[in-house]
C-alpha cells in the first residue's frame, strides 16, 4: 500500500473543501517536529487528524526505517494521538474522534459556567472596585496609602468627588507635570507649568494641545508645542 499516496490524497481533500462545522484540529502537513516551524496547516475533523497521523508513521517507518530519528519522532507523535483517548489499551479513529469531541464539549460546558458565575467577565461588566484596587496593588507591588484608597473606591464607584480629592488630583498631577512653551499663530510664545492645568483656566483642549505637541496639527491660534528640557 502506498501511504504517501494516501496520505497526500486526504491533504488535498480537506484543502479543497470547505472546513467542516463542528469540532475540528489544526494539521501541519509538514510535522513541526522534523520541518520545524511552517504555516502549511490544513483543518481536518479528530477522525482524519488520527488517521493523517497513522499514515505518516507508516510513511516514515517504510521509507528509513524503525531506528530513524525521524520515524521515532511521527511514532511518538501518533502514540500521543492514542494517549488522549482516554487511556485505552485500544483505540482508533473513531474512539479517537469521540473522545476528543466529549472533551470538546466539557471544556465549553464548564467555560459557560465560570463565565455565568463570573458576571464581572462578561462583556460590558465592569470588574468590582476591590478587584481592581487589588490587581493594581499586585502589579505595582507597593502598598496604597488609606487616602489613596479611598479616593479610588469614591472614583470606581461613581460617587461624586469631594473638591478636596479633586484638589489631591490636581495637586499629583501637577508634581508630574513638565513645562511646555506654547507657540501662536501672532508669533507669541508663551511657558506654562502644566498644559493641563493651563487649559482649566482658558478655553483650550488640553488633548488638542498635546496633539499639537505630537502630531503637529494646530488648534485653534496654537501652532506649536515644544517640551523645556
Amino acid at each position: 500500500m502506498n501511504y504517501l499516496k494516501v496520505y497526500c490524497s486526504l491533504i488535498r481533500n480537506a484543502e479543497k473543501r470547505t472546513p467542516p462545522d463542528g469540532y475540528t484540529e489544526k494539521h501541519h502537513i509538514f510535522p513541526k517536529s522534523i520541518f520545524g516551524n511552517n504555516n502549511r496547516i490544513v483543518i481536518l475533523t479528530a477522525r482524519e487528524h488520527y488517521i493523517a497521523h497513522a499514515l505518516l508513521e507508516k510513511v516514515y517507518m517504510c521509507r528509513y526505517g524503525a531506528s530513524d530519528e525521524r520515524t521515532k519522532k511521527m511514532t511518538y507523535a501518533f502514540f500521543l494521538m492514542n494517549s488522549k483517548t482516554n487511556g485505552n489499551d485500544y483505540t482508533n479513529s473513531t474512539l479517537y474522534e469521540r473522545c476528543r469531541l466529549r472533551t470538546s464539549e466539557m471544556i465549553s460546558k464548564s467555560l459557560k459556567e465560570y463565565y455565568k458565575n463570573n458576571t464581572h467577565h462578561s462583556k460590558g461588566k465592569k470588574a468590582p472596585p476591590e478587584r481592581v484596587k487589588n490587581s493594581a496593588d499586585a502589579r505595582r507591588g507597593i502598598p496604597l496609602s488609606v487616602e489613596h484608597r479611598k479616593l479610588l473606591s469614591e472614583i470606581n464607584t461613581g460617587k461624586r468627588l469631594s473638591e478636596e480629592a479633586k484638589q489631591k488630583m490636581r495637586v499629583g498631577h501637577m508634581k508630574k507635570a513638565k513645562p511646555h512653551k506654547l507657540i501662536f499663530s501672532d508669533g507669541r510664545e508663551l511657558v506654562v507649568d502644566s498644559i493641563m492645568e493651563w487649559c482649566r483656566n482658558n478655553p483650550y483642549s488640553d488633548s488638542c494641545v498635546y496633539r499639537v505637541k505630537n502630531k503637529g496639527i494646530p488648534h485653534k491660534d496654537i501652532v506649536k508645542v515644544e517640551p523645556i528640557i
